[in-house]
């Protein structure tokens, strides 16, 4: 949920009956964020805003005066969730859970919230981390109870927390996992407030999962009805999210212009102040596949972009994936020197991340740089180099069948840019971990 201060405005607001649905759902859970105790204090009756008096400024004062009162005293209840996670997350992950359910501090709807916004964040660089955290959030959860949260915000939380979870098992190639976590997501969202938030949340996240799947039609038909309840609920920004996710999709399913299409609309229709990742993600994607359009001069503009952005988030994977990018766009561009060295480093990365199917992908790109120039000693060497990463991964018969093929076109120094190109397609639509090139949103 946003981290954005209550607005004193919106508890007036609130307590009027001024807020619509979507907005009262909002306020009601930036209370229980603060905390549960914060969340009863706020459902108290409020004290008399002096409606005796016949100054309109004073009366203001006066009624600002109520609020801040009772905005102070939300605050003075909060136990600090920031604190609880810091003293949670310093013990073994088997003394976490144990003093989640005997402690009560820890019962705790901001800790809950918090420890789900961490694992998401996780799951960009540390996909274990993000495992973990999704995992006791799902504890804590669990340990709400009624006399404090109501129930349909209870099943709401709940929800949220398995669907969560389910993403990090995604992330860390547990997928029959991840099936039955959004299983149980489902049954909780439907017992839950109805809030389309929610809901489109849970749909975005197994569209996700249907990608890895290889069930790209069932992930696009819920990214449309996730986009569909958006648009309803008036989330303008959540629909873009789902935009730019249906761009990867298309992308994956070579629909190129589609994919570049849905990402221009999306992030015409994020908010990048809201979720600058999403921005990062929708423009580091455009400028690839503007790339594969062979729109350079777009592509080396956005290029530009997304150095900048992912400058601001120094996560690790995503910086190696930009490098690969720039080898890509420099290939595109006839600077082959250049690409051949970005390769070259994202190659090395990735077998240090022990991230297999990327290393055999970028490889395959330096590959075509090698057959490009006529290098058949590289070209068999890497070949050779790439035998123990693909024997760990467990690959389609084609994929492998390919595979032989090229190395005994390298020790024939026959191997041509056609056949990298066509053992790279296939290893593209064998994978079952994430996408090439492109970013998760």
């Amino acid at each position: 949920m946003s981290k954005e201060q209550l607005s004193l405005e919106d508890i007036r607001r609130l307590e009027k009956g001024e807020l619509e649905d979507e907005g009262a759902r909002e306020t009601v859970r930036r209370l229980l964020a603060v905390d549960v105790e914060a969340a009863r204090i706020a459902a108290e009756p409020w004290p008399a805003s002096g409606a005796g008096s016949s100054n309109g400024n004073g009366s203001e004062n006066e009624e600002l005066a109520v609020v801040l009162e009772h905005h102070r005293r939300l605050q003075d209840a909060a136990v600090s969730a920031d604190d609880l996670f810091e003293e949670l997350t310093r013990l073994p992950v088997g003394r976490q859970r144990l003093l989640v359910c005997k402690d009560a501090r820890f019962h705790s709807w901001a800790l809950c919230e918090l420890l789900l916004d961490r694992s998401w964040e996780s799951g960009f660089d540390d996909p274990m981390l993000a495992l973990e955290l999704a995992e006791i959030a799902v504890s804590v959860a669990y340990e709400l109870g009624t006399e404090t949260v109501p129930e349909p915000l209870l099943f709401d939380l709940k929800a949220r927390a398995w669907a969560y979870l389910g993403n990090a098992r995604r992330i860390s190639s547990d997928l029959r996992g991840a099936e039955k976590a959004f299983e149980l997501a489902e049954s909780l969202i439907d017992k839950g407030t109805g809030d389309p938030v929610e809901q489109g949340r849970i749909l975005e996240l197994q569209a996700s999962l249907g990608m890895n799947l290889q069930k790209l039609e069932d992930a696009e038909s819920l990214l449309l009805k996730a986009g569909a309840v958006y648009r309803r609920a008036g989330a303008g920004h959540r629909r873009g999210r789902t935009l730019i996710s249906r761009g990867l999709l298309a992308g994956r399913s070579d629909r190129v212009d589609d994919a570049v299409e849905l990402l221009r609309r999306g992030l015409e229709g994020i908010d990048s102040e809201r979720e600058p990742r999403l921005q990062l993600v929708g423009i580091h994607n455009l400028c690839f596949y503007l790339n594969e359009l062979g729109e350079q001069d777009e592509a080396l503009e956005l290029l530009a972009d997304a150095r900048r952005l992912h400058r601001s988030f120094s996560n690790r994977l995503d910086l190696i994936r930009l490098r690969w990018l720039e080898g890509r766009v420099a290939l595109a561009a006839g600077r082959v020197g250049e690409a051949e060295k970005a390769f070259s480093e994202v190659r090395d990365q990735f077998v240090e991340q022990e991230i297999g199917y990327d290393a055999a992908l970028v490889s395959l790109d330096l590959a075509g740089v090698y057959a490009r120039q006529g290098r058949a000693s590289e070209m068999r060497q890497l070949a050779e180099q790439m035998i123990p990463i693909f024997q760990s991964r467990d690959l389609g018969r084609e994929v492998m069948a390919a595979w032989i093929v090229f190395q005994n076109a390298t020790r024939m120094e026959s191997a041509s840019v056609s056949l990298i190109d066509e053992l790279s397609n296939l290893l593209e639509a064998s994978r079952s971990e994430g996408s090439q090139g492109p970013m998760e949103p």
